[in-house]
């Protein structure tokens, strides 16, 4: 099974790589509001229970895809 984790830098937190973007972005297009910069990870798993494949990959990203002081993460099941 095939799941993407999407990790953003949680709300009061330094973003600086967002905020180079944004300034870059801004002078450009004048509608730019906010601009958070973060990562994208696929991840496929060996297990057939969809449950206890989510459950798996969620683990992942809190104890190594993402720092749980910081960040926050979403897992979403994707297409095979």
């Amino acid at each position: 099974m095939k799941f993407g984790v999407r990790i953003l830098p949680k709300k009061g937190f330094l973003d600086p790589q967002g905020r180079a973007v944004e300034a870059l972005l801004k002078e450009q297009h004048k509608t730019l509001n906010t601009v958070h910069v973060g990562k994208w990870i696929e991840v496929q798993v060996n297990e057939k229970d969809a449950v206890k494949a989510f459950k798996a990959v969620e683990q992942m990203a809190m104890e190594v895809l993402a720092n749980p002081m910081t960040e926050s993460f979403e897992v979403e099941k994707l297409e095979s």
